[in-house]
């Protein structure tokens, strides 16, 4: 699954409107900080690795489009 299938079937698992969604978008704004980091955990067990938490900045990751593109480098 590509990082945008990732996290926009997750967000819709969620119940956010993905329609609405633009790249902008904060995801905060749309989901709690403890689904933000099943999120993460999601992430790492599709792309069968660890997540370099430590290596980014939050405000990096915290765009829809900020948080596909970080998956999609790492």
């Amino acid at each position: 699954m590509n990082a945008r299938n990732l996290v926009i079937d997750f967000l819709q698992g969620k119940g956010v409107d993905t329609n609405k969604l633009t790249n902008d978008t904060l995801l905060m704004r749309h989901i709690q900080s403890i689904d933000f980091m099943e999120l993460i955990v999601r992430a790492e067990t599709e792309m069968g690795r660890e997540l370099d938490l430590e290596s980014v900045q939050i405000e990096e990751i915290s765009s829809l489009s900020g948080f596909i593109a970080w998956l999609e480098k790492v």
